[in-house]
């Protein structure tokens, strides 16, 4: 796994929420540099109002200002390398060109819940992120907290989408948070047990992590409402979830599961970038 991580900040509490949980998962998994990226879109046409008296240079003061209280506030806690990024930009297309650059370990996203998620910078782009960027992320809902998963883990797992080949990057990330149980839970048919038995196999080298696998049904063609249900019977520190990237037609006819699945629970969730 990479050892670089990226961390976009509105300087919301949300945003700062996922920054506390950055600290954590940054010694868990043995990072080395932490990108903390602000955008903002200024535009000087906005100047022609009366009454906006602010220039560009004001703003990028005072931003450049709350990310260095950040970068200090993570080098107090972590012995490694934080370079601060600040872009006159749209938040998705600065992010698309640093990954052509950096190869994240995962991008620490802020979200907020459904009443307020539209209220949010980052927690109404987090969605859009997790659509366009080639990295895992690992999206913080507001009122989670800030422990990364020591005990129990949930794997939601739907087969019809799911490559064999993802396999190697679950197992990274399992073996790097160190947890002790993991919950697989899976939508699959009688043909797909081939597929279950080469993920028992490949996962059952880890002997520190006591596995289960659940077989679950697909609810009006989706798995979201067996992951949230599921969560309310056995709850887990986080939740682990492929995400599956439709086409435009597609995805007009298809929710995204970790969008529904966000509005339900407040622990962390990791999206591992599924194959598209």
């Amino acid at each position: 796994m990479n050892q670089t991580i990226l961390l976009p900040t509105d300087f919301s509490i949300c945003a700062d929420n996922a920054l506390n949980y950055t600290i954590e998962l940054a010694q868990k998994i043995s990072c080395k540099k932490i990108i903390l990226l602000h955008c903002y879109e200024f535009s000087y046409a906005v100047l022609a109002q009366p009454m906006i008296q602010t220039s560009e240079q004001t703003l990028v003061s005072e931003y450049l200002h709350e990310l260095e209280l950040r970068k200090s506030k993570l080098e107090s806690q972590l012995s490694i390398e934080v370079e601060i990024l600040l872009e006159n930009d749209k938040l998705e297309k600065t992010i698309t060109q640093l990954e052509t650059i950096h190869n994240f370990s995962f991008i620490v996203v802020g979200i907020t819940g459904k009443n307020s998620i539209e209220h949010k910078l980052i927690g109404s782009h987090s969605y859009a992120i997790m659509k366009k960027a080639k990295s895992n992320i690992c999206m913080i809902p507001e009122k989670s907290t800030t422990n990364i998963p020591t005990g129990s883990i949930t794997v939601a797992l739907d087969f019809a989408s799911f490559s064999t080949e993802e396999i190697p990057q679950l197992k990274t990330l399992l073996e790097k948070l160190l947890i002790k149980e993991c919950r697989i839970i899976y939508v699959g048919k009688l043909e797909d047990d081939d597929k279950l038995n080469i993920i028992k196999t490949s996962l059952s080298s880890n002997n520190n992590i006591a596995f289960d696998y659940i077989s679950i049904e697909k609810n009006e063609n989706s798995i979201s409402p067996s992951i949230i249900n599921d969560l309310k019977q056995y709850p887990a520190q986080a939740l682990v979830l492929m995400e599956k990237h439709y086409s435009l037609l597609d995805s007009i006819f298809h929710k995204s599961v970790i969008k529904v699945v966000t509005f339900h629970t407040s622990i962390p969730i990791y999206v591992l970038e599924g194959k598209k």
